[in-house]
């Protein structure tokens, strides 16, 4: 039983050719699958910055994160008083065209009143490939707003393709 078993192995691993799974009855190249996945894949660009109204930027840090279309990506910025959890979720349109559905989630503690503070926000944009879009998960302040906290707090997102299509030819 053993040797039919490896014997059958042996057999598959030794055949000739590339490998084909079977859609709608035709053989397909199962690299031909995965090409279609990466041509779908998109690299989506974030770059978060912390700035005093009006000023530079005081913290930056950027990211690339891999995804498909229909699947989100995370951030996470931690503070001593705030936490931010932002979610990017691209979808695709027609040609180079995206809806971008960007979620955020701001928790603000204020350690002189107790309290804890709940801001949530859920927009849908249409963008292009390539575009860049900003986001602010606790708003714009302005220099002439008169608050406590004088800092923004913005991402900034672009979206391309992981890959183009690869090249057919003879061979």
């Amino acid at each position: 039983m053993i040797g039919i078993l490896l014997l059958g192995l042996c057999a598959v691993f030794a055949a000739p050719g590339n490998l084909y799974a079977e859609n709608d009855g035709k053989p397909k190249k199962i690299e031909d699958s995965f090409y279609t996945v990466l041509e779908q894949a998109l690299n989506v660009n974030i770059a978060a910055r912390v700035s005093e109204a009006g000023e530079n930027a005081v913290w930056n840090v950027e990211s690339t994160e891999l995804t498909v279309p229909g699947k989100s990506i995370s951030v996470r910025l931690v503070g001593s008083n705030i936490v931010i959890v932002a979610q990017f979720t691209p979808y695709i349109g027609e040609g180079d065209s995206l809806i971008l559905l960007a979620q955020g989630q701001v928790w603000i503690s204020s350690p002189a009143e107790e309290s804890m503070k709940y801001l949530a926000t859920l927009k849908s944009i249409p963008i292009t490939l390539g575009e860049r879009v900003l986001f602010f998960p606790l708003g714009v302040k302005s220099l002439e707003q008169k608050s406590g906290n004088m800092y923004n707090i913005e991402l900034e997102i672009k979206i391309l393709p992981h890959i183009s299509a690869p090249e057919t030819g003879s061979g």
